[in-house]
């Protein structure tokens, strides 16, 4: 019975180790009207433990007021191509509580809203990075739906011990999207001598 309860005990701890600090992007001194088309630096000045850092630099953080949808809270953000040269995007990374376990597998769930008034639909992709200005592993890509909050999961296993998540528009389309709602879950086994458990921690 020990040897269960303590298997437990690990596990649930190992399930609690990582978080994505600011997955909503409620910590920000952003301005409750209106924050479009902002430079990576005036982004990173109002946005807490998230980064930008694509090339064409126009990244929008968007209110409830303008958007009326947002999944959670009154703030999510548009990424989008350079409609002049749709092979330089916008990217962010979000920071995590805690580097990556290698060998560790994990489920990253968010929303997505596919924006077509300036352009056509296009994908997301979403890495994992030790960087907070580089795009590092990809790990999926995100199918989004145009004029819907879409729900998506990504399950991975950790290949290093990476800090960030990141994501960024597929190239190649003048796209533009908006996302929100980030968290991350730990898929933890922890095995006793007479019982295998396995726990889901969700943040």
């Amino acid at each position: 019975k020990r040897l269960i309860i303590l298997g437990f005990a690990l596990a649930s701890f190992n399930a609690q180790s990582q978080s994505i600090l600011n997955g909503s992007f409620e910590s920000t001194n952003a301005s409750t009207s209106c924050n479009y088309n902002i430079s990576n630096a005036t982004y990173n000045s109002a946005m807490n433990n998230s980064t930008a850092f694509g090339l064409y630099q126009q990244t929008d953080i968007v209110v409830s007021v303008v958007h009326p949808s947002i999944p959670d809270g009154q703030f999510s953000v548009g990424i989008a191509n350079n409609p002049s040269n749709n092979l330089e995007g916008e990217a962010i990374s979000l920071e995590l509580s805690a580097p990556l376990v290698i060998g560790n597998a994990y489920e990253i769930s968010f929303r997505a809203y596919a924006n077509t008034d300036f352009g056509p639909q296009g994908d997301l992709v979403i890495g994992v990075s030790t960087a907070n200005n580089s795009l590092g592993t990809v790990i999926d890509t995100a199918n989004t739906v145009i004029g819907t909050w879409t729900s998506f999961t990504v399950n991975f296993m950790a290949i290093d011990n990476s800090t960030f998540i990141t994501v960024a528009p597929v190239q190649g389309i003048s796209s533009w999207n908006f996302v929100d709602d980030f968290s991350i879950t730990e898929v933890c086994t922890a095995t006793s001598s007479t019982e295998t458990i396995t726990s889901c921690g969700a943040f």
